[in-house]
């Protein structure tokens, strides 16, 4: 039997290493979600944002130039090592208007009412219990301040996250996840996820899906980065052996087929669900 994925704080610091290494190629990968995000955003000087999951850092530039000269960001995640990651980000572009903490999502070390502005991209599916996490999100929020989160949309329309699990399960090393399970596809549905956002106490709440596409030189490229970057295939593949790592590697090859391009690309597609929510 392998070991689940741990997705609490020792989880993520155990995978900061791998992040932070890929973060360029990573916020490449992702950038129409982010200038979606800040877009919908509408960021201005003298605002007070709070970056929740904010890994390795990847957004902060962005958010900082959108709030300067007078604005504040505070960036944080469970992980201190992505904190660590953060605060080097910050350093190395010189913004002075930034400072980061490690904490989680699930419970905001933070007084009622003083952010303008809560963004978080990719973190709410692995709250411990994300409508409390959303609470905590609208209790921070000053009155007409504004939430915008990202997730992931349904499993059907994410190859990027589901070859990997289906190449565990073809391997016996895992299952594909499903919408409500925690991890990547737990909020999946867009009607949920508005849903949720209401329950919480935002007075309004709209969800638009970003296509994005995960671009990979070869299969070699696609497996390096799949055991880097996800903490399921890690996990599996370590307590697995050799021979779970063979099997892997040949699921893996017959499910990207579908998605090799001319000269041997591999294309994954995915779609975030962009919530946008006004407290």
């Amino acid at each position: 039997m392998t070991e689940a994925a741990s997705y609490d704080s020792e989880g993520w610091e155990s995978r900061a290493k791998d992040w932070i290494d890929r973060s360029d190629r990573f916020e490449e990968q992702v950038r129409p979600l982010t200038h979606a995000m800040v877009a919908a955003s509408d960021l201005q000087s003298g605002h007070r944002v709070l970056e929740l999951a904010c890994g390795p850092g990847g957004m902060i530039p962005r958010i900082a130039a959108g709030i300067l000269p007078d604005g504040e960001l505070v960036a944080t995640d469970i992980s201190d090592a992505m904190v660590a990651g953060a605060a080097s980000v910050a350093k190395s572009h010189g913004l002075q208007n930034v400072e980061t903490r490690t904490m989680g999502i699930d419970w905001l070390d933070s007084p009622a009412a003083v952010a303008d502005r809560i963004l978080c991209r990719f973190g709410y599916m692995f709250a411990v219990d994300p409508e409390s996490a959303l609470h905590e999100a609208r209790r921070v929020l000053k009155p007409g301040g504004r939430l915008v989160a990202a997730t992931w949309d349904l499993p059907e329309v994410n190859a990027y996250g589901v070859v990997p699990n289906r190449a565990l399960e073809m391997a016996g090393l895992g299952k594909v996840p499903v919408v409500g399970d925690r991890g990547m596809f737990r909020l999946g549905s867009a009607d949920d996820l508005r849903e949720l956002a209401f329950s919480a106490g935002f007075i309004e709440a709209s969800v638009t899906p970003v296509e994005l596409s995960f671009d990979f030189e070869s299969l070699e490229d696609l497996l390096e980065w799949v055991c880097g970057m996800s903490q399921t295939v890690e996990t599996a593949l370590r307590t697995a052996g050799p021979e779970g790592q063979i099997a892997f590697d040949q699921a893996m090859s017959e499910l990207v087929i579908p998605f090799i391009e001319e000269g041997g690309k591999i294309s994954l597609p995915g779609v975030a669900l962009l919530l946008t929510a006004e407290a």
